[in-house]
């Protein structure tokens, strides 16, 4: 009899984790912020870590942040009981010039647990509205 269990089984047992742009774009100068949720299928019964990657034509730091905390992390938490998490995305600068400019979130391996379809998701800084100049008579 074998005491540990299968692969099948094991790999059965861990959730499932995903990451989507629930509000995909943030505005430098502005109030609006992107919004990233990370979900988990299966049990909730423990904190779970999801790591991801970040990419595209922003540069943390620079060019975006986490809310209200300023940093940018490369992981989030979903806490026990919950099925996902939120992460807010501010737009600081345009740093190099790209139009659009974009922050790209995808989801990394980890032993505790699988990546759903939905790996990758984009937020896109957009430039601050010019301001009108004043009319004059």
């Amino acid at each position: 009899s074998d005491l540990l269990p299968s692969t099948a089984a094991a790999a059965a047992s861990i959730p499932s984790v995903s990451v989507v742009a629930t509000v995909p774009t943030t505005t430098i100068g502005g109030s609006s912020t992107g919004l990233l949720t990370f979900s988990r299928s299966g049990s909730t019964a423990g904190d779970l870590n999801v790591s991801f990657m970040l990419t595209g034509t922003a540069v943390k730091w620079n060019d975006y942040y986490r809310l209200p905390q300023g940093d940018m992390p490369v992981a989030v938490t979903i806490p026990t009981g919950a099925a996902s998490t939120t992460l807010a995305i501010t737009a600081k600068a345009n740093t190099t010039g790209a139009n659009p400019e974009t922050a790209v979130f995808t989801l990394s391996s980890d032993p505790s647990y699988s990546i759903g379809t939905a790996n990758t998701a984009v937020i896109t800084i957009l430039a601050a509205a010019p301001i009108a100049p004043p009319n004059k008579q």
